[in-house]
């Protein structure tokens, strides 16, 4: 089952799901969000009461954790209960994310620069991230910044699956997009003209092969 938002945003869920969209009638009624990044949400087993709260910002990483880490798969109590999992070594998890108190306040305020953003029913992906910026050009992006501290966040963006440019968020109102095939770089007041231009130059990159 596919769920499109007014933004666009499309998200596929099973089809057994019947919570999915009592969930968005409760804290999405229109598609659009309503919860603050720094809200408290919670998650509790019924059965044993065992509960954790959490910053609304975190509810991804948490859902992803759970699912890996905390869910029964076809996998017997009994068995479990008689022995003891060996402990997993520090290797196998990925370091933590950047610090979110790095982001710029008018980023993080602003509710149209979401951590992942989607255009042309899920084709074109958009996934924030701190940019480092070339040395001879503003207007180039050399890759993520994974230490230190960035030039600029923005958005590393992929088409169909592989790498197809960079938006950055350089300044209130001032959005670039570079690096999509040979396109020379634009400027733009908001992520969702530079969206419609990375969805332009995937249409005129399709018809010239």
């Amino acid at each position: 089952m596919r769920i499109r938002a007014p933004d666009k945003t499309t998200v596929s869920v099973s089809s057994d799901c019947d919570r999915a969209l009592l969930a968005l009638s409760v804290f999405a009624p229109f598609g659009l969000a309503t919860v603050e990044r720094h809200s408290n949400l919670s998650l509790m087993d019924v059965a044993t009461g065992r509960a954790i709260e959490f910053p609304a910002r975190h509810v991804k990483d948490i859902a992803s954790l759970f699912c890996a880490f905390a869910l029964i798969r076809e996998t017997k109590t009994e068995e479990l209960a008689g022995s003891k999992p060996p402990p997993l070594p520090d290797a196998i998890f990925d370091p933590p994310a950047r610090d979110p108190s790095l982001v710029p306040d008018w980023i993080a305020s602003n509710p149209d620069f979401k951590p992942t953003l989607v255009e042309d029913d899920g084709r074109i992906v958009l996934s924030f991230a701190p940019l480092r910026m070339n040395a001879k050009s503003k207007y180039l992006v050399d890759g993520r910044c994974d230490e230190g501290f960035p030039d600029y966040w923005g958005y590393e963006v992929t088409a169909d699956g592989r790498p197809f440019g960079w938006v950055v968020l350089m300044a209130p109102g001032t959005v670039l997009v570079t690096g999509a095939g040979n396109n020379k770089y634009s400027k733009h007041r908001n992520v969702t003209s530079a969206m419609f231009r990375l969805s332009s130059h995937l249409g005129v990159m399709e018809l010239s092969e």
